[in-house]
Parts: C-alpha cells; sequence; structure tokens
C-alpha cells in the first residue's frame, strides 16, 4: 500500500476511534485507581491551573458499562486498575461540576479517558471508594 493511503486510513482509524470514545453516557461509570483524596488527585494531574483546576487526570470507562456489577470488566482490561484500592463515580457527576471527558486511549489502556477543569476537592466529592 502506498505511503499517502497508508498515512489516510491511520487518520480515520485515529478520528473513528476517537469519536467512539468521546461517546460516553451519562451513567457511564468511571475508574480510577488509588485513594478517593484531594491530595491523590492533584498529585496525578498533568496540571494545575492557578484556580485550582486540574487537568490530564486518568480514568478508564467504557460506554456501556453503567452498572456497579459490571466494573471488573474495566478493571480486568486496564492494567492501570488492578492497584488494590480505587474510586468510581458517573460521568454525569463530573459534567454536572463543570469538568470534561476527553478520550486519551493509550497503549496499554484502551479505555482511557482524562478529566479536566475540575479542583481535587471537587473529584474527591464526586468520587466514591469501589474497591
Amino acid at each position: 500500500m502506498k505511503k499517502s493511503r497508508q498515512l489516510a486510513l491511520l487518520v480515520v482509524l485515529v478520528f473513528s476511534a476517537t469519536s467512539v470514545f468521546a461517546a460516553l453516557k451519562d451513567e457511564s461509570i468511571l475508574l480510577r485507581g488509588g485513594k478517593c483524596k484531594a491530595a491523590n488527585f492533584e498529585s496525578g494531574a498533568s496540571s494545575k491551573h492557578t484556580d485550582d483546576t486540574l487537568y490530564g487526570i486518568s480514568i478508564f470507562a467504557k460506554r456501556d458499562i453503567t452498572k456497579s456489577k459490571d466494573i471488573h470488566k474495566i478493571r480486568t482490561a486496564n492494567p492501570a486498575l488492578v492497584q488494590t484500592s480505587g474510586c468510581r463515580a458517573r460521568a454525569k457527576a463530573v459534567t454536572d461540576a463543570g469538568g470534561t471527558l476527553r478520550a486519551k486511549p493509550v497503549t496499554n489502556g484502551p479505555d482511557h479517558y482524562e478529566i479536566d477543569g475540575l479542583t481535587g476537592a471537587q473529584l474527591a466529592a464526586i468520587f466514591q471508594a469501589s474497591w
């Protein structure tokens, strides 16, 4: 296959994957490994703005996982969630608080998203201990 066709195919695949990932339902369950404390969210952020909002908080989710009994389907598919503790929230809770969710699939975490625009305290109030 010619390089130009390979590149065009890659662009279509990346765009399609991002579009699929970006479509979480309001009731989709979001998972994050570790304790649900403000300090943990703050230390895990890619950046922190002067108004204390955090950007790049890693979480994992699948569009169709909306029942607590099914969170194992997300945990087993994502090696970062094998920690001894973790927390969960609903997508709607994040967006209702003013946060945004964006798809950011990674090699070992195809269900990876990032939360932007909330403080550590807001995230600690939204997420609940899950395992």
